[in-house]
């Protein structure tokens, strides 16, 4: 006989809850996944993506991602209001700090 999972061993990896309509969804998963996602993840994903995301990514990622999105290479890109806020904290030169204000208010002007 093929090994099988039983109900409270499963409930151990998921969570599940009742849709607004008549069907159940996934709302928590307590474990890692081995394999595909198929379908969106509405929530935080708290570890790393070892793969590949064939869709977009609304939020912040604090981790790494070991794959590509739509293709494309992962970067971290760092908008100029947390350059500005990066280099206070660490304590930067006031020629630094002058640099990211203008950035910061060059693209303010862009977008107006």
């Amino acid at each position: 006989m093929a090994d099988q999972i039983t109900r409270d061993e499963l409930l151990d990896l998921i969570r599940v809850e009742k849709g607004a309509g008549d069907g159940w969804y996934i709302s928590g998963v307590l474990t890692d996944v081995y394999g595909k996602v198929q379908g969106d993840v509405y929530g935080d994903i708290g570890g790393n993506v070892f793969g590949n995301i064939e869709g977009s990514v609304f939020g912040n990622v604090c981790g790494d991602v070991y794959g590509t999105i739509n293709g494309r290479e992962w970067n971290f890109v760092e908008t100029p209001t947390e350059k500005l806020q990066r280099l206070v904290a660490e304590g930067a030169t006031k020629e630094a700090l002058l640099a990211a204000i203008n950035q910061l208010a060059f693209n303010q002007l862009e977008d107006s």
